[in-house]
């Protein structure tokens, strides 16, 4: 074997300095990545359980029984354990075990520790974003190889797509959330499989397709949604990245469509179905009753919308519920314009996918491509996704949004060209990566209580009633709080303000909102007025079409309107105030037979009169609806005491000829 000449040898040691190098920059961008996503999110280690998260955890009879309802987990629909308290377990069913198994391991290692929720959705968002960063390395790797543009051009491109990704503002929702942990698991498997499907196009090891599969797999277990990432992975990428077959592509995606079929026929015939009855009622699903051009124009307003902020997210709110983006028509230019925009990407970037086309085409035709498909669903063309818009509908789209958009910046500023200088784009894309950042970090604080969500929320979507709704029963609670009346009297005079304006997009659409005036009038001691607000709650609720009838909230409050109404009454010491005091506690316990304070007030009330066996009766039913009632008990131990005390003394009296008067 001949030895290498000089030249030969100068050149084999400087490829291999070279790939220490690049190594060296791989591993630093990568720890860099990691702290960035980190420390963007520490602050909400020390948040709660905010929003929704309370449904998946405490609220959820399944988790909380930690790892002994893992089986349970896995053979039952999700919401299984939360749904059949409120009574609509025929009307939703959902299969995520990824994400619900998880909650019961940390019920049973940390016991609801918010700190440790926060703590596991920081870091598989950490891991997520390492993996874009691996899948962007993939992608343009091949690129490299095929000499269609210089290594060096393009060193920093992957970790600024990346980076763009880590901070981007929309993905707060679903990282503070703990309840959205099921959308960073669908992303976390989704873009492993796709990593590990190229390292199988690229070395053809049967373990890697295998590691891809099953990662795809898990992905679907996260949530029903990864079907949608399906085209994706094992055609757009291949197809625009590499220079595979399409014969060998479309071989190695086979078992995927199949997995995904399985997975479909077992989710709609055996666990899932579409949650017809939870929304059907426009509060909870503002396209209830919509025509057919009113769902269209409707969805492509929304496209449009989730396009714009996409990419310049600035707006920031989870209530885009009912009425804060009303239904439209193709009567309204935004809703054309919108459309306009959508169908036209999409149909130029099916012309410009091709192979045939410069490279630069094809990326940007695929991310369109991607980005539109993986948010076709939270458009509600076709189905109602859960809400009108949601931003954490946004996490997986936005992958593909910083592709298409780091790449162009790339591209415009000649990455293509050997005279590229690469700290321009990557300067400008740092600069966008800022902005996305700073915007990040003004949203993240509201997440640290319902209160101050719903209060930022309120602000920036004044419209959503059911916004309008929260807050102000955070408000009420606050004033219940207050230490003095001026401090009570502010806050509620806000609430009623919140309460009216919703009332005057639509005084129909809840009616929990005048449960919450009647709140407000109770606290002021106007019960007049809180009367005729129940009332009109009840009414409403009876009318109304809606999975979840609040009535017997409504009545129980009701009931406590009539219960503070009598204490004020049976205050006033005088013979009239005690009976019409006694009717309101009557009238309190046919609306709520488990008020155990109307029990208690009218066993005191006959204690006092003396009318002992009537008031016994009152605190044994008292005690019967709570037996940890220590009031209930001292007086039933009191009057049994004073009834034994008066048969003594009788006993004693009647030998003597005389009978000793009754007490209290």
């Amino acid at each position: 074997m001949a030895t290498p000449s000089k030249k030969e040898q100068k050149e084999r040691k400087q490829r291999q300095q070279n790939t220490l190098k690049v190594a060296s920059l791989l591993r630093w961008q990568a720890i860099g990545l990691a702290l960035i996503s980190f420390l963007l999110y520490a602050q909400t280690l020390g948040f709660g359980l905010v929003m929704d998260d309370n449904m998946v955890i405490t609220d959820h009879s399944v988790v909380q029984q930690g790892v002994k309802g893992i089986g349970t987990l896995l053979t039952k629909d999700s919401f299984f354990g939360f749904d059949e308290f409120y009574d609509r377990s025929s009307q939703r069913k959902t299969y995520r075990p990824v994400s619900f198994v998880s909650f019961a391991i940390e019920k049973q290692l940390w016991n609801n520790n918010p700190a440790m929720g926060h703590f596991v959705n920081v870091a598989l968002y950490v891991c997520a974003v390492l993996l874009v960063f691996m899948l962007f390395r993939r992608l343009f790797a091949v690129q490299i190889i095929e000499k269609n543009f210089a290594e060096k051009n393009f060193t920093w491109l992957p970790f600024s797509l990346a980076l763009l990704f880590a901070v981007h503002p929309v993905h707060t929702s679903v990282v503070v959330n703990i309840k959205s942990r099921d959308e960073l698991f669908a992303l976390l498997f989704g873009v492993a499989s796709a990593v590990w499907l190229f390292e199988y196009l690229r070395s053809e090891k049967l373990q890697h397709w295998l590691v891809s599969l099953a990662a795809f797999a898990l992905a679907l277990l996260s949530k029903e949604s990864a079907v949608l990432l399906l085209p994706v992975i094992v055609f757009l990428l291949p197809y625009t990245f590499s220079t595979v077959s399409v014969r060998k592509i479309l071989l190695a995606g086979a078992p995927f469509l199949a997995l995904t079929l399985v997975f479909l026929a077992v989710w709609f015939g055996v666990v899932g179905r579409v949650e017809e009855g939870l929304f059907a009622y426009i509060l909870h699903n503002p396209f209830a009753g919509a025509s057919l051009e009113e769902r269209i124009a409707t969805g492509f307003l929304l496209l449009g919308m989730y396009t714009l902020k996409a990419i310049f997210p600035w707006t920031l709110s989870e209530g885009y519920t009912y009425n804060q983006i009303p239904l439209t028509s193709f009567g309204d230019i935004r809703a054309i314009a919108a459309m306009v925009l959508v169908v036209g990407l999409v149909g130029v970037s099916i012309v410009r996918l091709g192979r045939s086309h410069p490279l630069w085409q094809r990326v940007c035709a695929c991310a369109v491509l991607a980005f539109f498909c993986t948010l076709i669903l939270a458009s509600n063309l076709f189905v109602y996704a859960g809400s009108m818009l949601g931003e954490r509908f946004l996490l997986t789209p936005s992958l593909f949004a910083v592709l298409g958009l780091g790449y162009s910046v790339f591209v415009l500023l000649g990455a293509e060209s050997p005279r590229f200088r690469q700290s321009i784009a990557l300067g400008v894309l740092l600069l966008l990566a800022s902005g996305y950042a700073l915007r990040g970090l003004m949203r993240l604080p509201d997440w640290a209580s319902d209160e101050k969500l719903l209060r930022a929320d309120h602000r920036s979507t004044p419209q959503s009633m059911m916004t309008a709704r929260n807050y102000a029963s955070q408000l009420i609670l606050r004033a219940g709080r207050a230490k003095n009346p001026t401090e009570q009297s502010i806050l509620l005079d806000e609430a009623e303000i919140v309460i009216s304006r919703a009332l005057a997009i639509d005084s129909t659409a809840d009616a929990s909102l005048y449960d919450l005036q009647a709140l407000c009038a109770l606290q002021r001691k106007d019960f007049d007025r809180a009367f005729a607000a129940e009332e009109r709650a009840m009414m409403l609720d009876s009318t109304t079409r809606r999975a979840i009838h609040r009535k017997p909230i409504f009545r129980n409050n009701l009931a406590s309107a009539f219960v503070s109404r009598a204490a004020r009454r049976i205050n006033a010491e005088n013979a009239d105030s005690t009976r019409a005091g006694i009717q309101d506690l009557r009238a309190a316990l046919q609306l709520n037979p488990q008020s155990e304070t109307a029990y208690l007030n009218l066993g005191m009330i006959f204690g006092k009169q003396q009318q002992l066996d009537s008031a016994l009766a009152y605190f044994q039913a008292a005690y019967r609806v709570n037996p940890q009632s220590e009031l209930a008990q001292r007086y039933i131990y009191a009057i049994q005491q004073a009834k034994l005390e008066e048969q003594g003394k009788a006993e004693q009296q009647q030998s003597q000829g005389t009978v000793p008067p009754a007490g209290f």
